[in-house]
């Protein structure tokens, strides 16, 4: 009873906009906190986590900093209680993640709330516009998909599984937010199975441009190759073979080989494309027979 009263109130309401009207969220947000840190309660505090991390991330939107602060801390410790203590130094370690069907069998309630969440978020998404529009949950939503990996028991009918989530996290890589493209490109590499990476490179190597244009979207291209470059690099640490002959990669990325050079005006979008060619040609992967045209 108490748990429940406590969510209710430190979940976002209509009436709550100004500073005197949020006291309330903003202790139960507080209090909230320091029950999931509580570790005497153990598996006790399990089945509100859900509804704790709801509270969490609708509160970032809130207009009010003090609501906005409470929700950043709640949702750290959420993220601790859910996945443990932070193993090594790399904020990027594959250690502290589970599977999706796993976080989503032992929270359920999170599967269309973050999918909404994430859908809403992406829609927000503008690149090369000149306005600059950034949903507030985007940073929470993108952490928190980057901790998940797609199970081998995941088909396509799986109603826990990962594939609808990959479309938004691609989307947001098109954002004119510089971090925001890169988190996107961290979220999207655990989404991917090692055996899938090989295809979905060459898709997205696909879908950069030809030629140069006067519409050319260079956030757009940028997140791109964030995605291909971090694809790349998790399938060199995962499977320590070079790519399957004939994936189409090597060339894919000949046919666009201006945007390496000085006909891309861009210097971020040129230096992510020589990454990416750095990563293929390096010691570890490099381009097998039959693409050869990228290496020449």
């Amino acid at each position: 009873m108490t748990m429940r009263e406590l969510i209710a109130l430190a979940m976002p309401s209509a009436d709550r906009t100004t500073d005197s009207s949020t006291v309330p969220q903003v202790h139960a947000l507080n209090i909230l906190r320091a029950l999931y840190r509580d570790t005497r309660l153990g598996e006790n505090i399990i089945p509100f986590v859900s509804e704790g991390m709801r509270a969490a991330v609708l509160g970032f939107t809130s207009p009010v900093w003090a609501v906005r602060n409470s929700s950043t801390l709640l949702f750290s410790t959420l993220i601790t209680r859910i996945f443990g203590v932070k193993k090594g130094k790399d904020e990027h370690s594959k250690k502290n993640r589970m599977t999706g069907r796993e976080f989503f069998t032992r929270f359920p309630a999170l599967y269309p709330f973050l999918l909404s969440q994430l859908e809403e978020a992406a829609a927000t998404v503008e690149s090369d516009s000149g306005q600059v529009k950034l949903h507030p949950s985007l940073f929470l939503l993108l952490l928190v998909l980057s901790r998940l990996y797609p199970s081998p028991m995941d088909g396509s009918s799986s109603p826990l599984g990962l594939a609808p989530f990959m479309p938004f996290i691609m989307r947001c890589g098109r954002s004119a937010v510089y971090r925001t493209r890169e988190m996107a490109a961290r979220a999207l590499v655990p989404f991917v199975l090692v055996t899938q990476v090989p295809s979905t490179v060459c898709s997205l190597v696909q879908e950069l441009p030809l030629q140069p244009g006067p519409k050319i979207q260079h956030n757009h291209i940028h997140g791109t190759l964030l995605q291909v470059l971090f694809l790349l690099r998790s399938y060199q640490a995962d499977s320590h073979r070079p790519l399957p002959a004939g994936s189409g990669i090597g060339e894919a990325l000949h046919q666009r080989m201006w945007l390496a050079s000085r006909q891309n005006s861009c210097v971020v979008t040129r230096g992510a494309f020589l990454d990416v060619l750095v990563c293929l040609c390096g010691p570890k992967i490099s381009l097998l027979e039959g693409e050869h045209h990228c290496s020449s």
